[in-house]
């Protein structure tokens, strides 16, 4: 059977792959002891974590609200969860592994993301499986995965979630200046992996 490319893959499954990455990469970074390396993987770990929740905000969120008033509730919840985490990632995203608040800054992001994970594997992601085709599950997919190339790769609180036009300009307006942040810290070049 021939492997299904990244681009024929329903949503469902995408955000499932991104979830065991940022767990696999916390794990990781918890068994760690070289101080490098654990903050490599915690700049990863803040990138992909900002990269994923704009996504989300962008193409799926916006989708399931539109087909079913009745999520909007739980969606936003979802949309509150992750301003929350990106709060925890902004500050851990202005420290050095050295500073004190480093470690516990980066616990407290895990605290907040890791029930956040379950609930949305267990009754968001349920019920857009219920609401959409399998062919909806992939276009959404591949709308998912185009939204990475204007997601931010840093956290911003502060930028709009709702979803609409406006949010893809603001994302795309803060990816440009993350790259620009990046290239000059030369943060893009350790913070390789997925």
């Amino acid at each position: 059977m021939a492997a299904t490319s990244a681009s024929n893959q329903s949503i469902i499954q995408l955000i499932i792959n991104d979830h065991r990455l940022v767990e696999n990469d916390f794990n990781l970074y918890q068994s760690t002891i070289d101080t490098k390396e654990k903050e490599q993987i915690a700049r990863r770990l803040i990138k992909a974590i900002s990269q994923h929740g704009a996504q989300e905000e962008m193409t799926v969120y916006p989708w399931m609200k539109e087909r079913d008033p009745s999520m909007v509730k739980e969606i936003d919840e979802g949309i509150h969860e992750h301003t929350k985490v990106k709060e925890d990632l902004f500050k851990l995203d202005a420290l050095k592994i050295e500073d004190r608040e480093f470690d516990a800054t980066l616990q407290r992001v895990w605290a907040d993301l890791a029930p956040h994970i379950k609930e949305e594997e267990s009754v968001v992601l349920p019920s857009l499986e219920k609401m959409a085709t399998p062919q909806e599950l992939v276009e959404l997919g591949k709308k998912y995965l185009s939204a990475k190339s204007i997601a931010p790769s840093r956290p911003h609180p502060a930028a709009p979630t709702s979803g609409g036009v406006f949010t893809k300009m603001a994302n795309a307006g803060t990816t440009v200046l993350d790259k620009a942040r990046d290239a000059v810290s030369g943060r893009d070049a350790t913070v390789s992996g997925h």
